[in-house]
């Protein structure tokens, strides 16, 4: 059984910033940049214009996701997935478990006392479509 190890931040942020360097030279503008901590461990949290000059929204986002492809999103998806990251986002959710179910409950959204992270957040997600009560943002909680 191959056993790889999951990157550190450095080389995440290496990745991150090769893939932006690529985007920035295809012209195409790179917003939020920078290392944020909100959800409990460091990311880069970037997005890319829709749209530069001389090409269509669909040849923008075609030129962007090359460079990603190319230089983070294996890096990216490794990192964001490790067991440390995982943990930390965990931890991060953990004090508004207990209000997102109750929210929830009161919508009539049944969930397994042993419910995931993942399960919770795609419910609330849900409810907000179609109950129309937004429980993840009443309750403070910013993914």
């Amino acid at each position: 059984m191959l056993r790889t190890q999951a990157p550190t931040f450095e080389s995440y942020q290496t990745a991150v910033d090769k893939a932006l360097a690529c985007i920035r030279r295809a012209g195409i503008d790179v917003i939020g940049d920078s290392v944020v901590r909100d959800s409990g461990y460091p990311e880069i949290a970037y997005s890319f214009a829709a749209s530069s000059a001389g090409r269509s929204d669909e040849q923008t986002l075609a030129l962007a996701d090359a460079c990603v492809a190319e230089h983070s999103r294996w890096v990216e998806e490794a990192y964001l997935t490790s067991p440390r990251v995982v943990e930390a986002k965990e931890l991060q959710f953990d004090p508004y478990r207990s209000a997102l179910t109750t929210c929830l409950a009161e919508l009539g959204v049944e969930l397994p006392t042993d419910a995931t992270r993942g399960e919770i957040l795609v419910a609330a997600a849900e409810a907000a479509t179609t109950e129309g009560r937004d429980c993840i943002d009443e309750v403070g909680y910013a993914p």
